[in-house]
Order: structure tokens, then C-alpha cells, then sequence
């Protein structure tokens, strides 16, 4: 996964089955394999959204949300303002989206779930 690939999905530069075919790639032997990017992204709740949609029309495959919450978590390019409640949702739903065996395991029910809790907070 090449961080910068997700940024322009998230600015709208890269379609979701570009996104797609990034993620494709991102499991190596040793884990996730992510390629930094150089410049700062500050993630909103929309970002997230836009994720959730992909995944809802079927462009992104449900288990590639794994790999987009592990990425953004440790990316240090990718931040948000854990102060803020807009910033506190970003990093619970990112910590659920990587801790499915913590959690209930991803399902479209569950993606919509997380898409209405982040509209909720975009809205506010």
C-alpha cells in the first residue's frame, strides 16, 4: 500500500479501484507492506466515509479496511487531533477496524455502522 495512494483517494485524485488494486498488494511474508509518503495528511471523518463507500459499492474488498485502519494508525504522515471529538472517533474507529478479533468481525452491516457513526460526527 503506498500511503500516497490513499491520501488521493481521500482528496478524490485516485478512484476506489485504483485503491483497490493498491491494496491488493499490501500483505507481504512479515506484514503489511507501506510505502510512506512525504507530505502531512490531517484524516476527517469524511476520509473514513469515503472508505466505507467503496467498500459498500463493492470497488474495495471488506477485509481491505483492515489494512486502511493499520496503515492510517501507523503512518506518521496521517494524523488527526485526538483533542476534538471529530479526532476521538477517527482513532476509536481506526482501532476497531484493526482489532477484528477484539471486535465483531467485518461485515457490510457492520460498514454501515461505522459509515453512520462517522456522518453523525462530520454532521456536528
Amino acid at each position: 500500500m503506498h500511503e500516497q495512494t490513499l491520501c488521493g483517494f481521500f482528496c478524490g485524485e485516485v478512484t476506489a479501484q485504483e485503491l483497490a488494486r493498491d491494496l491488493a498488494g499490501s500483505l507481504g511474508p512479515n506484514g503489511y507492506c507501506i510505502v510512506d509518503m512525504k507530505t502531512d495528511y490531517t484524516v476527517l471523518p469524511q476520509d473514513l466515509v469515503r472508505v466505507c463507500d467503496a467498500v459498500l459499492a463493492g470497488a474495495v474488498r471488506l477485509q481491505d479496511i483492515e489494512i486502511v485502519g493499520f496503515c492510517l494508525i501507523a503512518s506518521d504522515q496521517f494524523t488527526w487531533d485526538s483533542k476534538t471529538p471529530a479526532g476521538k472517533l477517527i482513532a476509536q474507529v481506526l482501532h476497531e477496524w484493526v482489532a477484528t478479533e477484539a471486535n465483531s468481525p467485518f461485515t457490510i452491516e457492520n460498514v454501515k455502522k461505522f459509515r453512520t457513526r462517522l456522518v453523525k460526527q462530520k454532521n456536528e
